[in-house]
């Protein structure tokens, strides 16, 4: 059976991207060249993510070729973000262009977040959007209450998360790159909290977004640190009475 809903998502996903790339072309790469670079790190990143979530929620269908394909029945998020990441760094490093990693990663994470923020707000044309009850709202298929719609919500905040990493990545591809990664983390740890879930405990999911979050956090305030730590004047020697440096002194 054909997912409809499924494959437009997929198919609103490709079109945002392809026009996002027309109204704001990256700076790394031509144009043209962008879906050449961007999708053999998009497929690594499906493929990881359907055998991570296999893997970890029902081994037994690793052996399986039709259990593998139907990726509506689960994919970790965190593992394909990491496999497309590790792939595009792969191949940067492949071509000797390893100074370009941080740049080429912050010129793709806006296009990324766009195409993420697309498929979120395509829940109107899947199941529907989740959320917690309210008065005014959505109704999901087969529900009787209204329901506030969180992925839509998130996707306003990830379509304005993607405006924000390509203002900075042009003069900051670091900075913009923890932003990207670190930002879509805080979005969906924040985001389970009205989602249904199965216990009132945190999910897997939310943990694991937290966990990137704070993991980002903490390399930020490193690498903050770091160049503050370089960026001290360097001193003259001791101080001694008199106001007098040691080097002052001598002469």
């Amino acid at each position: 059976m054909i997912d409809r809903g499924l494959l437009l998502s997929l198919a609103a996903v490709a079109l945002v991207v392809t026009a996002a790339v027309r109204w704001a072309p990256p700076i790394t790469l031509p144009r043209r060249d962008f879906w050449d670079v961007a999708f053999p790190p998009l497929v690594v990143g499906v493929v990881t993510a359907r055998l991570a979530a296999v893997a970890l929620d029902d081994p037994g269908a690793l052996g399986t070729i039709k259990d593998l394909l139907i990726i509506r029945s689960g994919m970790h998020f965190w593992a394909g973000v990491a496999g497309a990441v590790l792939a595009a760094g792969w191949s940067l490093r492949h071509r000797g262009s390893r100074s370009l990693l941080f740049s080429r990663m912050a010129d793709l994470a806006p296009y990324g977040l766009w195409g993420y923020a697309t498929y979120e707000v395509t829940c109107l044309v899947r199941d529907g959007c989740f959320g917690p009850p309210a008065a005014v709202g959505l109704r999901p298929l087969g529900l009787p209450e209204t329901q506030f719609p969180v992925g839509v919500t998130v996707a306003l905040v990830v379509a304005g998360l993607g405006a924000a990493v390509m203002h900075v990545a042009s003069d900051h591809p670091r900075r913009s790159a923890l932003l990207a990664v670190g930002g879509l983390a805080l979005v969906r740890s924040v985001a389970a909290f009205w989602l249904p879930r199965l216990s009132a405990g945190p999910t897997r999911q939310q943990l694991e977004s937290f966990a990137v979050a704070l993991a980002v956090l903490l390399a930020g305030a490193g690498a903050w640190a770091l160049n503050w730590y370089r960026s001290r004047p360097a001193s003259s020697g001791p101080a001694i009475p008199g106001g007098l440096s040691g080097g002052e002194q001598a002469r």
